[in-house]
């Protein structure tokens, strides 16, 4: 599962100074498919919409603005 956290690394450097916008950072995730998990795709779709949650509580960011102000 150690991927999950590369992954979130990769969208926390890139999205730190920006307050992690939520349709920027998923727009940052291009594909995410596998040929043995047909649900791939949303399930990192729900994984980074929790972390972001997480992200967004932490720095007392509201979630639905996607400008994080």
């Amino acid at each position: 599962m150690w991927r999950w956290w590369d992954l979130l690394n990769c969208l926390t450097v890139n999205f730190h100074e920006h307050a992690y916008p939520r349709d920027e950072v998923h727009g940052f995730i291009v594909d995410a498919s596998s040929s043995f998990y047909a649900e791939f795709g949303e399930a990192i779709t729900e994984r980074v919409d929790r972390w972001l949650d997480e992200v967004h509580a932490s720095l007392d960011l509201d979630p639905d603005d996607d400008e994080g102000e």
